[in-house]
This record gives structure tokens, sequence and C-alpha cells, in this order.
């Protein structure tokens, strides 16, 4: 049936700035939509799209640095989001694929072998063109639409999107039995990290330590809630040394000192967009979920003797890349790969030969055998299963980590409230 949705939201500038602007859907799930915004054409979509009423958005720091993401504005906002289907809450993934829409396109091979995520055709809801959870309606993926059970709230279910990336994070990096572990950023990102560590070791056989590196200790008690065995000032001195550290701090600070900090692995779970190591495009091997270590180490030489085309070879990306420095490395997440190579396939290996060559951290760390590990979002389906049995983590979550929750028309005085250090979650509701 054909629906036409009219509303009014607010638009996030390019500016940072929010203005208001009049929007139509017009279309049908099962033939697609077209999106007018100000009585101007904005956005034409293919079928596999439903729409829902929004109910509550969180605020995270992609939302408060929007302005800075390499996709167009303005836009309205907001992933982090619970709405209502008929007379059910359900969380919203983010990503529109052809996989998450119905849709499977055989020619899309990431749609097809299980990188959907990374589909190069994919929207983002509230990020990349989709209109996002700040907005009174939303058109969601069929296939992006899981129902809230217990132990979760409509309110607390905001916390799904980022503890799922959470979650991404320690199955992509997974500890080891006796590992010391260690969360560096321990804000709102690196709080689900740690409640993610404690629920994969609840539920596994590998017992690992698990230290939150905190810059103040206003947060401790909530981290010990949430499975920290250790809460430690990020700047002390003589900090030791860790199997494992999750940097979710955002910043260069941050990603150098876990550097130091590793013996194994860093996994880098945000960037700050900025030059770190002489490298200015380490957002990229985020977003694409890239690994990077040094040649000297049994797997890189492996894996650079076997490139491991899949079974289907005729378009498949390759699972690894050789480099002679960090430099080529950069100019590759640059989009300057070198002519004539196959593309990375999502997750794959950045292989460097030459990584002790300019003295620099990161260099020395991989020297020594740091790998360094990338991870953006994740299942919720997953992520729904693994702390369905762990409900008192639940509990903690929706309790300490919701700091205020203020209506729609709020919505610029709530983006100040997350701005301030110390408030974890804010949450707007329509």
């Amino acid at each position: 049936m054909v629906q036409t949705i009219n509303f009014t939201a607010l638009d996030y500038t390019a500016e940072g700035r929010f203005e208001p602007a009049r929007y139509c859907y017009h279309g049908a799930s099962d033939r697609g939509w077209e999106i007018s915004r100000n009585d101007m054409p904005y956005l034409s979509l293919g079928s596999g799209y439903l729409p829902l009423a929004s109910k509550h958005c969180g605020i995270c720091a992609t939302d408060l640095n929007r302005q800075y993401l390499p996709f167009p504005l303005p836009q309205v906002t907001g992933h982090e989001v619970v709405a209502r289907e008929g007379d059910r809450s359900v969380f919203v993934e983010i990503n529109a694929s052809h996989w998450h829409r119905h849709q499977v396109d055989s020619s899309c091979w990431y749609c097809r072998n299980g990188y959907a995520n990374h589909c190069p055709q994919r929207l983002t809801l509230g990020i990349d063109r989709l209109p996002g959870g700040f907005s009174p309606w939303l058109l969601a993926p069929v296939g992006a639409i899981q129902e809230i059970s217990d132990p979760w709230t409509d309110v607390g279910g905001v916390l799904m999107e980022p503890l799922a990336a959470a979650h991404r994070a320690v199955q992509v990096t997974p500890p080891k039995t006796n590992d010391r572990v260690a969360v560096l950023g321990c804000g709102r990102l690196g709080s689900l990290i740690v409640a993610a560590l404690a629920a994969v070791r609840t539920q596994s056989d590998k017992d690992f330590s698990i230290c939150a590196l905190v810059r103040r200790d206003r947060h401790g008690s909530l981290l010990r809630q949430l499975g920290a065995d250790n809460v430690v000032q990020a700047h002390s001195t003589g900090l030791a040394e860790y199997d494992i550290v999750y940097d979710a701090t955002g910043s260069a600070a941050g990603f150098e000192q876990a550097l130091r900090l590793a013996r194994r692995c860093v996994h880098l779970k945000s960037t700050s967009g900025q030059v770190v190591q002489g490298m200015a495009h380490l957002t990229s091997l985020v977003v694409n979920e890239y690994q990077l270590l040094q040649q000297t180490s049994h797997q890189a030489q492996s894996w650079a003797e076997h490139p491991g085309q899949t079974e289907n070879a005729e378009a498949a990306p390759v699972r690894s890349k050789v480099f002679a420095c960090l430099r080529d490395i950069d100019r590759f997440l640059a989009g300057g790969a070198i002519p004539g190579e196959a593309g990375l396939r999502p997750g794959g290996m950045l292989v460097v030969t030459g990584a002790a060559s300019d003295n620099s951290l990161m260099s020395q760390a991989l020297q020594r055998g740091v790998q360094i590990h990338s991870s953006r979002c994740g299942d919720f389906a997953q992520t729904i299963d693994l702390f369905r049995r762990v409900p008192a983590l639940v509990t903690v979550l929706q309790d300490r980590l919701i700091t205020r929750q203020l209506p729609m028309d709020r919505l610029p005085e709530a983006f100040d409230l997350a701005k301030i250090s110390g408030n974890m979650k804010i949450v707007v509701s329509h």
C-alpha cells in the first residue's frame, strides 16, 4: 500500500547547527520510496524499507562530530534508535545494504559473502543520507529490525547500537586465557567494551583480567559493576603492560599510549580523524576493519605468501596486501591504491615489510610484534543473545549509563549536555 508521510524534523547542518525542515516520504515497501525535503527531491530509495515511528534516540560522539564526516549535510541524524512498529518496540540496525533490505544483488560480493555491513552501495541510518532517529519517522531496512524484549526497556534500548559495536571489538580481538586486558578511554564506548568483555568472560572458559584505564575515577564504581577487575589512572607512572589494549579514546594521545602499553594487540575502536603517528587516514582502517601488522610475524608471512582469494575469485577482494612502509599504507587508506592491485576485503590484513624504517612509535610497536586491529558496528542478534544470558549487566547499563532524557524539541540542549565530560548517555524522546 502506497503511503505519504509528512513531518517536520531538525536537520543537522555543515556548520554544526540545527534547522527545521519539511520532509515527505512517499512510496511503499515493495516498490520503493521518494523522499523530499522542503518540497525538493532529496533521496530515491529502492524497495525493502519499512516506515517506523521513532520513539527514542541516543546521542553519541559520531553525532557530536557529524560535520567532520565525509557524508553530505544537511541531514536528520541519529542512529542509536528505538522505534515503534505497530504495537511493538524495535531496535533498528544502521546499515541499509542489499542484504538488510532483503534485496541481495548477485553482483554484490559483499552481501553474498557475509560482509553486508561493508556493502559499497549501502546507506547508513542517520549518518549517510538516510534520515535518522532524531526524525519522528524513519525508513528502516526490513532486515534491520529486531524486537525489544526483556531485560531491555524501550529507553535502555538506545544502548544496543553502541553495545553491539563494543561486542564486535571483542569478537574481532578475543582475549585468551590468562590474558591481561585493558580498556583505555572508559567513557560511553569504553564502558560498553568493559561490559562486553565481562559478558564474554562469564559465558566462556577463558579466564582473563579486565583493567579499566581512566583519566578520572568518577566512573570507577560503574566500571567495577560492569565487570572491571581493576580501575587504574591512565596517566599513572609505571603502568603494567597488557596483552590487549582496546583504545576507545578517539584521540591521538590515547592511541599512542595504547601502543606503548600493548604486548600483543591494540584494538583501535575510534579515531580522531586527525594525523596520528604520521598517518592521516586511520579512520579508513576502522571503517574497513583492517588489521595492520609487521611481516616478521608468522601469520603475516603466511598470508602474504598465500593471498587467499575466495572460491569466487573473479571479482573477490583479496585478504592481505603487502606494503614497503607505513607511508604506502596511508596512501592506500586514502584511496590511492597501487595501480593494478585488487581491492582488500573488509577485515583484511595490511602487511608492512619496513615498519621500523621511520622510528615512529607505531613502527616500534609493530616491530616488536604488536598487531593493530579495528572494528566498527556489530550484529544486533548476536549481542541480544549474549546479554540475554547476563541480565544483571543489562540492568546496570540501563540504570547507570543513561544520564538524562529530554524531549525531541530540546535536541540542541541535549547535544550541549552530551558534550559535557561525565555525561554518559543523553537520550531524546519523541
